[in-house]
């Protein structure tokens, strides 16, 4: 049971992020496209960058020059820091509760009960 919990966590967690990576490569693509002296002319480009921002936080990759695509890579940091804190957050509460059913266990099997 416990497992099945974690795994929809992190199955919504990735879906998630798959949709942010879709979206905001659109918006770069869109927004940086004809904006002369820049890297983000195509969307595979924007792909990866987008992609590459979110791992990295802040990559030696170009940043975008428009004022929306400034806004669109803080959005991208912040919810980058957020996954990571979040998945923290389940694989610490998973371990926890592993670790407290086992020490239960042993507790209950030591008593006789």
């Amino acid at each position: 049971m416990r497992h099945l919990h974690l795994r929809n966590r992190l199955t919504k967690t990735l879906v998630i992020t798959a949709i942010v990576i879709a979206v905001a490569s659109t918006l770069m693509f869109v927004t940086e496209r004809d904006v002369p002296n820049t890297a983000l002319h195509n969307f595979g480009n924007t792909l990866y960058w987008t992609t590459a921002q979110l791992t990295t936080l802040s990559s030696s990759l170009p940043n975008p020059l428009t004022p929306l695509g400034k806004i669109i890579t803080v959005v991208l940091d912040l919810y980058a820091l957020t996954v990571v804190s979040t998945l923290a957050g389940i694989f610490g509460a998973f371990f926890l509760r592993k670790t407290d059913s086992h020490h239960e266990d042993e507790t209950s099997a030591g008593t006789g009960s």
